[in-house]
């Protein structure tokens, strides 16, 4: 037997107002979202080639195979790969049905501060012997999606 709630979309709505955009939020801020989601998504694929395929331009990369054994980087590195992908599949069916994407929007915040975090512990714990201008163009793309991911959270806050 299942349940039948009694609440309606409208009263949901009002009593839950975090969870959600509102109908009129959210229409008025789709398209700039989509472009910059459009945006991460390509600027993510280029770190993930570059950290699979070209390795030696990834610093992070390079640290963590000189501290580690081979297999305990690749794992590392793996594993950051499908926290990725599930993550940017979470933001994006967040997003496509406006379910709790204020919620997952500022987690995304948060990891990503995170993972800029750790990258500037591996910068210091490396030494700057390996940072060429490869590297650096790839922690700014860190940035550059960090500043797309701060603008949804400001057009989903307003």
């Amino acid at each position: 037997m299942q349940r039948r709630s009694n609440v309606s979309d409208e009263e949901l709505e009002a009593l839950l107002p975090h969870l959600e955009l509102s109908t009129d939020a959210y229409d008025r801020v789709r398209r700039r979202i989509s472009i910059r989601f459009s945006v991460m998504v390509l600027i993510l694929l280029v770190r993930i080639i570059v950290s699979l395929f070209f390795s030696e331009y990834h610093y992070v990369s390079v640290v963590e195979h000189e501290l580690l054994n081979k297999v305990v980087a690749d794992t590392v590195l793996y594993s950051r790969l499908i926290f990725l992908t599930l993550g940017t599949i979470l933001y994006f069916y967040c997003f496509r049905y406006n379910r709790y994407f204020r919620s997952v929007n500022v987690a995304a915040l948060v990891v990503i501060c995170c993972l800029i975090a750790a990258d500037i512990e591996v910068y210091i714990l490396g030494g700057m012997q390996y940072f060429t201008w490869q590297t650096g163009i790839l922690a700014l793309l860190r940035f550059v999606a960090l500043g797309l991911i701060f603008l949804n959270y400001l057009d989903v806050r307003q």
